[in-house]
């Protein structure tokens, strides 16, 4: 089971790999059960499912709706409709889901923020409506194919992004940095897993816990003309 982002190409954020003996050739399916979500591939019932996703069972009428921020949700009528279940929010919370800051904002404990800079002098993204963070953050110099000669880095340590497709295997961070400068579709380089050609919102690492490193390094243009914002 996956769930996909929409960008160019397809950006994963959620996938469920469930393995099994193959025993049926009916097609697989997915059903939505009082108290579960019960996965059969390739089986049929009345085996067992090959997988179960529990939900709080039901006390009146439920329904399950996948919506626009990405979330799986399970509503029940009490008096009115209410959230009884979030079927896909794993440990990451809100913060796992593509789109809960914007583009370009780093996600913690469900805030939003813009990326810094390596440099303390400088910054290279603004919020798209100060007021309103969750819509995300936007280059103050756009990126141009042209111009890629003064193009460099901001480096995010302990930062990730949602999706593990990888471009590149067995690397190190110069070549990962170096492959992204030479692809003008490249936006960030993730040191762990490759590189992206658009980023929706990063997330908040925490390397002890989930026992790996991540270090996101945000490609940012050097406007030849004028310098970039100064931080006041």
């Amino acid at each position: 089971m996956c769930n996909f982002a929409r960008s160019n190409p397809p950006q994963p954020y959620y996938e469920l790999y469930v393995y099994g003996e193959e025993k049926s050739n009916k097609p697989n399916y997915v059903k939505f059960l009082n108290g579960s979500l019960d996965f059969h591939l390739h089986t049929s019932e009345p085996s067992e499912p090959t997988h179960t996703i529990y939900i709080p069972p039901a006390s009146s009428e439920q329904y399950m709706r996948l919506e626009s921020d990405g979330h799986l949700r399970v509503y029940e009528w009490k008096y009115k409709w209410e959230v009884s279940a979030d079927v896909l929010t794993g440990s990451s919370g809100d913060c796992g889901y593509p789109l809960v800051c914007g583009k370009y904002s780093i996600c913690s404990n469900g805030q939003c923020s813009c990326p810094g800079s390596s440099s303390s002098t400088f910054r290279y993204f603004r919020q798209v409506k100060e007021k309103y963070p969750n819509l995300g953050c936007a280059e103050i110099t756009p990126l141009g194919c042209s111009t890629s000669k003064y193009q460099s880095f901001v480096e995010l340590e302990d930062v990730a992004y949602f999706t593990l497709n990888s471009s590149i295997a067995n690397t190190d961070v110069n070549k990962c940095k170096s492959g992204c400068l030479k692809d003008c579709s490249c936006k960030a380089a993730i040191f762990r897993r490759g590189w992206g050609s658009e980023v929706f919102s990063l997330m908040d690492h925490d390397s002890e816990q989930r026992h790996y490193n991540s270090t996101v390094y945000l490609k940012v243009q050097k406007n030849t003309i004028k310098s970039p914002a100064f931080i006041n």
